[in-house]
């Protein structure tokens, strides 16, 4: 069978427990209302947000077309129970459906476009400091280059070493295929990461709902001043890991949470959501229509750039 071209980095079934189910007979789809900073909010479905045509599709060493969205799916199909599972306040995690979730949340992760230009970001950053090792070394940069130049011509091989050491330039990694490899890479390393953490499943009870943004998993590093630091690593000390599961209900991963559930006041609930603000790349979702929260996604959201402001080191985001 044929797949789709529309590939999803935020799945369908996920996008679904954010949507409001509009009350008809018969029932209608799902709808989700989309926030976007500096445009009017919209109604949506969740077939038709959060995907790019072929962003899983690469070309393989024979020259065909590749993709590894039959993989993506088989793990959203393990991991899809789970979410139904964590809306029972007496669930406790077995360890066969924490890794499930696990694997789900380190591929949520890195599948969307801001985890794969992160992935970009890093291979050319990892290219540049490779040219400029081998620039210090004059005599092998030279006989390299001059071996190069021979069949290609260009400029002296001193002007193009001191260019490469000046290091004014950035490198841009473009292949899918290498940037898929990478992503592949990155969720197997963050997994055991986030199995081996301690998991909090918290629930909204006071009448306020959760939404959720086109870049769901987030981090904080909260501090004694009462505010958070947003985009750091995954094995910072104290680090926080959150993934909004749907309206009433959210994980919260760390070294200290209880693996147990937690009811949350509305006032927990709105901090968490201008988290998710914050830490989104472009789109909001919710299930209703709300000018507070397309004035609060106005004022605070999409702050971060991994590589730029969040996920190296120093930096990341703070806020109150």
């Amino acid at each position: 069978m044929q797949q789709s071209r529309a590939n999803h980095y935020v799945p369908q079934f996920y996008l679904t427990g954010f949507a409001e189910l509009p009350a008809s007979q018969p029932p209608k789809k799902p709808v989700l209302w989309v926030y976007e900073r500096g445009r009017p909010h919209r109604l949506s479905t969740p077939k038709h947000e959060a995907y790019e045509k072929d962003l899983y599709t690469f070309e393989d060493v024979s020259g065909e077309m590749s993709s590894i969205e039959g993989i993506i799916a088989r793990i959203e199909s393990r991991a899809a129970p789970v979410f139904r599972h964590l809306e029972d306040p007496d669930y406790i995690f077995p360890d066969s459906e924490r890794y499930d979730m696990a694997v789900f949340m380190s591929l949520l992760f890195v599948r969307g476009p801001t985890g794969l230009e992160f992935i970009s970001r890093s291979l050319g950053m990892f290219m540049k400091d490779r040219a400029q090792q081998l620039a210090r070394d004059d005599a092998r940069f030279r006989a390299d280059y001059e071996t190069w130049r021979k069949h290609s011509g260009g400029p002296s091989a001193e002007e193009v070493r001191q260019y490469v050491l000046e290091g004014n330039y950035e490198i841009l990694q473009k292949s899918a295929g290498l940037n898929l490899r990478g992503m592949v890479e990155a969720w197997d390393h963050l997994s055991p990461i986030l199995f081996k953490m301690q998991w909090q499943i918290l629930h909204s009870e006071g009448g306020q709902f959760f939404f959720t943004n086109d870049n769901p998993i987030f981090t904080l590093l909260p501090s004694d001043r009462g505010t958070a630091k947003f985009g750091v690593g995954f094995c910072t000390p104290m680090v926080e890991v959150y993934l909004p599961v749907n309206r009433t209900v959210c994980l919260r991963l760390s070294e200290t949470a209880t693996e147990s559930s937690a009811a949350i006041s509305n006032l927990q609930v709105r901090q968490i959501n201008r988290a998710i603000a914050i830490c989104a790349r472009r789109f909001l979702y919710a299930p209703e229509r709300s000018t507070k929260i397309a004035r609060l996604f106005d004022k605070v959201g999409g702050q971060l750039s991994y590589g730029v402001n969040a996920f190296i080191h120093p930096g990341a985001v703070e806020s109150g």
